[in-house]
């Protein structure tokens, strides 16, 4: 034979609980708030020196918040409405031209090729003038 409770008894212990859940209910309500926790506009500040071309040059990068903070929203426009987008996109020639200056800085193409090549990007990409 199984123990069994009582119903007096069950109520008892039910009325326990339920008197344990509102007193937890009571003090919860009449805590302080604490408010909600809101990102700083500025979010992060890197500062990049390069000092590979003898003259030093300083980026600094920032991330903002964003009123509607959608995923992406900071690669289609600028985060305020007379602002400019950080980086303007860059044309194939532009891409060509700066990965043929980045060779020739390096040593890996003589100045020599590198006219060429500058010659044939810019005719394989519709500009004709120098």
């Amino acid at each position: 034979m199984t123990y069994r409770r009582s119903p007096r008894y069950q109520q008892r212990v039910n009325a326990r609980l339920h008197a344990m859940r509102e007193g937890k209910a009571r003090a919860r309500m009449a805590r302080d708030v604490a408010g909600v926790w809101e990102p700083p506009h500025l979010r992060i500040r890197l500062t990049a020196e390069q000092f590979d071309t003898g003259v030093p040059q300083v980026t600094v990068f920032e991330r903002q918040t964003h009123a509607d903070a959608r995923a992406g929203k900071h690669l289609a426009a600028a985060s305020e409405p007379d602002q400019t987008p950080s980086k303007p996109a860059e044309t194939k020639l532009q891409n060509a031209l700066a990965y043929i200056a980045q060779q020739l800085h390096i040593g890996s193409i003589t100045a020599e090729q590198a006219t060429e090549q500058r010659a044939a990007a810019r005719a394989k990409h519709g500009v004709k003038h120098a």
